[in-house]
C-alpha cells in the first residue's frame, strides 16, 4: 500500500512538472511575443518620426521664406495707405509700394509624414499632443490662405484693374480711384488677413520648434 502511494505521488508530481514547463514554454512565448512586437513598434516609431523631422524641417524653410515676403507686403501696406491720404501723391512712389503688394506666395507645406505617424500613434502623449496642434494650426493656415486670396483678388486686383495698367508697370490710369477712401478700406481689410498669416504661422513655427525637441527626446538625442 505504502508502495502505490509513492507511486501515485511520483506520477501526480510528474504531471505538475510537465504542466510547468509547458506554462513557463507558454509564458516565455507570450513575452517574447510582447518584446517582439514592442521592438517592432519602436522601430517603427523611430522611423516615422525621422521622416517626420525631415518633413518638419522642410516645412520651417518654405515657411520662413513665406514670412519674408509677408513681412515686406505688411510693411508696405500701412506705407501705401498714408501716401494715398495726401492730397496730391507722388504716383511713382505710390508705384512702387504698390509692386510691393503685387506680388504673393504661399508655402509649400506638406502634412504626409505628421499624419502617417498620427496614424499609427494610437496612445496619447505630449508629443502627440503637439502634433494634433501644429495639424490644427495648418488647418487652419490653409483656410485663412484660402479667404486671404479671395480678398486679395477682389480688393486689390479686381479694383486695380481699370485703375493702373498692370501690364505697363503699374502705370495710373485712373487716379481719382485709386485715391478713393474705398481703395485704402480694401487695403485694411487686406492688412488684417496678413496680421492674422504672420501670427498663425508664428504659432506654426513655435509648434514645429516644440516638436523637434521632443522628438529628439523620444529618439534619446
Amino acid at each position: 500500500m505504502g508502495i502505490f502511494n509513492i507511486s501515485r505521488f511520483k506520477k501526480a508530481g510528474s504531471y505538475f512538472m510537465e504542466l510547468l514547463i509547458v506554462v513557463v514554454g507558454v509564458s516565455i512565448a507570450f513575452q517574447l511575443n510582447v518584446w517582439n512586437d514592442e521592438r517592432k513598434s519602436a522601430e517603427t516609431e523611430k522611423y516615422l518620426l525621422q521622416n517626420f523631422s525631415s518633413e518638419n524641417q522642410l516645412n520651417k524653410i518654405e515657411i520662413d521664406t513665406t514670412l519674408l515676403n509677408l513681412n515686406y507686403t505688411i510693411e508696405a501696406n500701412p506705407s501705401l495707405i498714408s501716401k494715398l491720404k495726401v492730397q496730391d501723391p507722388n504716383m511713382d512712389s505710390v508705384r512702387i509700394i504698390m509692386g510691393r503688394l503685387y506680388t504673393i506666395s504661399w508655402p509649400d507645406i506638406t502634412s504626409t509624414h505628421l499624419n502617417n505617424y498620427l496614424g499609427h500613434e494610437s496612445g496619447t502623449s505630449l508629443l502627440k499632443e503637439e502634433m494634433l496642434v501644429l495639424k490644427t494650426h495648418y488647418i487652419s493656415v490653409d483656410e485663412l490662405i484660402d479667404v486671404y486670396i479671395q480678398q486679395k483678388q477682389e480688393k486689390y486686383f479686381d479694383y486695380l484693374s481699370d485703375a493702373v495698367d498692370m501690364t505697363d508697370g503699374l502705370r495710373v490710369i485712373n487716379k481719382e480711384k485709386l485715391l478713393n477712401v474705398k481703395f485704402r478700406n480694401n487695403l485694411l481689410i487686406i492688412y488684417y488677413y496678413e496680421k492674422s498669416l504672420q501670427a498663425t504661422y508664428a504659432k506654426i513655427k513655435v509648434s514645429q520648434d516644440k516638436l523637434m525637441v521632443l522628438i529628439d527626446e523620444r529618439l534619446g538625442k
